[in-house]
């Protein structure tokens, strides 16, 4: 009998996921390296895979030597590396009320939050849930 690890099948659509947010960002790539000017700063933000895919950006556009300013996200779901591996750029990673999207993920020693997370408003319901996360709310506490 072969033993090993048995995940849930949300687990497989999670790894799935990160393998298309990988793919936009290698597409997306050189479209930025061919449009950017290298002596300028970048930010780069992102709401949901957005900000999954803007904080893959941001370190490869490092490798290609660009300066980057700042890293902002909102509703950023866990990724596949932690605190201690971002370096070089100032982080903020926002979570509006309860929402759900940055908490989702229980496997910890996978997948982490780029930063703490900084919590802004007061959010819909004292549970993690979906309302919280339209990019509207966020929107409308940074205004």
């Amino acid at each position: 009998m072969a033993t090993g690890y048995v995940f849930p099948g949300w687990y497989w659509q999670i790894n799935n996921n990160y393998k298309q947010f990988n793919e936009q960002q290698r597409y997306l790539l050189p479209l930025l390296t061919n449009t950017l000017d290298r002596s300028k700063p970048v930010v780069l933000a992102g709401h949901s895979t957005g900000a999954s895919i803007s904080l893959m950006l941001a370190e490869e556009l490092l490798k290609h030597n660009f300066i980057i300013q700042e890293w902002v996200g909102f509703g950023c779901p866990r990724m596949y590396k932690g605190q201690q591996y971002w370096q070089g750029f100032p982080l903020t990673s926002y979570q509006y009320g309860n929402d759900i999207v940055p908490l989702q993920l229980p496997f910890k020693w996978l997948f982490q939050q780029p930063v703490k997370l900084t919590k802004v408003g007061c959010g819909y319901n004292i549970r993690p849930n979906w309302g919280d996360h339209r990019l509207e709310n966020y929107v409308n506490v940074m205004n």
